[in-house]
């Protein structure tokens, strides 16, 4: 091999291999749909989440996500259950992470039948840091919050949503606020499974 096409090799050898050092500072995209399983203490669980970008670069994307058997932490409400999605907004902060907070809300569970509106009771909000670890696997960390959306003379508790607009009034203090740890993992297109009849 002449002069030239050794440097050329050279060349081409460098731009196809990714230092893993480099790698991990590449840009990663989390859109898409997502899965993260757990079993603690509160049993086991589901998450299943989808992340939509809101611009061109990906750089604000929308989250809608739901809990296949959820639990609200709400020790003033214990029939409480969460209803409806999880909703709320990623921020891109660098190449591989973002910010973002999440919202659910959480209502009484009432008898079959009942001809009324379920008592919204708590607002819950999540909120800290997400980062995509590779193309399949994503990770958060932050706090969850959990804030009153009625009066329990009882407890001491006050409504913390006074103007009744979904979200917690400004300068209120979470009942209760715990750190959570989250790993999800990507779903991916598969081959169907073989029938089994």
């Amino acid at each position: 091999m002449n002069r030239y096409g050794f440097t050329m090799a050279a060349v081409a050898a460098v731009l196809l291999f990714t230092p893993p050092a480099l790698e991990a500072h590449a840009p990663c995209s989390i859109e898409g749909s997502w899965v993260n399983a757990w079993n603690d203490a509160t049993g086991a669980g589901v998450e299943s989440d989808t992340l939509v970008p809101l611009d061109p670069a990906g750089n604000r994307l929308a989250f809608r996500g739901s809990i296949t058997n959820p639990l609200l932490w709400t020790p003033f409400t214990p029939n409480s259950a969460v209803l409806g999605a999880i909703v709320g907004t990623f921020v891109r902060s660098g190449p591989r992470t973002y910010r973002f907070s999440v919202i659910m809300h959480a209502a009484e569970a009432l008898p079959a039948g009942t001809p009324a509106r379920a008592r919204r009771t708590t607002i819950g909000v999540m909120s800290g840091s997400a980062e995509c670890v590779n193309a399949n696997t994503m990770t958060m960390k932050g706090t969850f919050a959990v804030f009153s959306a009625i009066d329990v003379p009882e407890m001491n508790i006050k409504n913390q949503d006074k103007d009744y607009d979904g979200f917690p009034d400004a300068g209120e203090t979470p009942i209760v606020s715990a750190p959570v740890e989250l790993v999800s993992r990507r779903v991916q297109v598969q081959e169907p499974y073989p029938a089994t009849q």
